[in-house]
């Protein structure tokens, strides 16, 4: 196929008077191109690791066949065909062509070596393997939306918290002002002995003690009571001390009209107080908050004072108590001893009756 291409002599299609004039034109331009190559002057030559490009020649836009007759359209074929087949042959000459140096210049002889990018081999895609279908978009909303509840609820949990107790304590907070307190409870009759420092390392109070134990958790619940918020309010006018102007809208006492009651007071106290009994020590610990410190130390010695009254009435209720049961038990041994002494009435009264003298016995004849 190629020789008859080359050979446009052999080939036995009769030719038009277009087809005609492009042959003569395709020869035209070859003997210009070889006598514009023989007249030039030797260029210079590029190096050898410089790669060399054949100059292919212009394309000839084809021109339509003529309307005359089936003979134009075979010919414009063949000549298409010829006309491919000598551009061909023109580009294998050129490059086929050695390209010698000049005589002043020396060829270049080295050479870079570029790593192509590796490439791996594609997986093999098991036929027998099940791939999963892609999630539904619904699927994967929810997906989207569970992430971003749990962003929320962390920003809810921690972020705002710690943003507002920043702007609180740091802004807005009043200076408190704290008094502590300590005191026991003892007995009049309460002296150490080895059974209490036994009882002091075991942790577990001796039978001596009990009454004094008892008293002192008496102590730390009505400090927490009622009674003594209204002892307090009437020495110190406790609403005032915790309505001060001093303090913030947030840690001060806020009475709301029907709920400004004792009961609601005794709240606040509780709040602002801490109190706290140690078995082992036999020691209440008081703790008051309030907004001066001069406020704090006067209702830390007033509810010292109102525990210390308690303290009094219980020891002398048990003063009273003891001194009832002692007088019980002396009427109890009277009676006992009435009725013990009539059986010793009636022996003594027995042997209390006179004894005739005895007779002094005969002498023996």
């Amino acid at each position: 196929m190629t020789e008859n291409l080359a050979k446009p002599v052999a080939v036995d299609v009769p030719l038009g008077a277009r087809a005609r004039s492009i042959l003569k034109t395709l020869a035209e331009a070859g003997a210009a191109r070889g006598q514009a190559q023989a007249a030039a002057p030797a260029e210079r030559v590029e190096p050898a690791s410089a790669r060399v490009e054949a100059a292919a020649p212009a394309p000839v836009a084809p021109e339509e066949p003529s309307r005359g007759g089936r003979g134009d359209g075979l010919g414009a074929r063949a000549a298409r065909r010829m006309q491919r087949a000598a551009a061909a042959a023109a580009a294998s000459a050129d490059q086929a062509r050695p390209v010698e140096p000049e005589r002043g210049l020396r060829p270049t002889t080295t050479s870079t070596v570029v790593a192509l990018p590796r490439r791996d081999p594609p997986a093999r895609i098991d036929p027998d393997r099940e791939i999963a279908p892609p999630p539904p978009a619904a699927q994967i909303g929810v997906a989207a939306g569970k992430k971003n509840y749990i962003k929320i609820s962390a920003m809810l949990a921690i972020a705002l918290p710690t943003a507002l107790a920043t702007i609180y304590y740091g802004l807005i907070a009043a200076p408190q002002y704290v008094a502590e307190a300590r005191f026991a409870v003892r007995g009049p009759d309460a002296a150490p002995s080895a059974t209490d420092a036994l009882s002091m390392l075991t942790g577990l109070g001796s039978t001596g003690d009990a009454g004094t134990i008892s008293d002192s958790y008496i102590v730390s619940q009505f400090i927490e009571s009622t009674q003594l918020v209204g002892n307090l309010q009437r020495s110190l006018d406790l609403r005032a001390v915790y309505t001060n102007d001093k303090a913030d809208f947030i840690a001060k006492y806020r009475p709301y009209d029907f709920e400004d009651t004792i009961e609601h007071l005794t709240n606040y106290w509780n709040s602002s107080t801490w109190v706290y009994f140690e078995p082992v020590s036999s020691t209440i610990t008081l703790t008051v908050r309030a907004f001066t410190p001069e406020e704090a130390l006067k209702i830390a010695r007033e509810t010292v004072r109102e525990s210390e009254k308690l303290v009094n009435k219980l020891s002398e209720r048990s003063r009273e108590d003891a001194i009832s049961l002692a007088k019980q038990e002396l009427s109890r041994a009277e009676l006992r001893l009435k009725f013990a002494a009539r059986p010793c009435r009636t022996i003594a009264t027995a042997w209390a009756r006179p004894i005739p003298p005895r007779r002094p016995p005969r002498a023996a004849r």
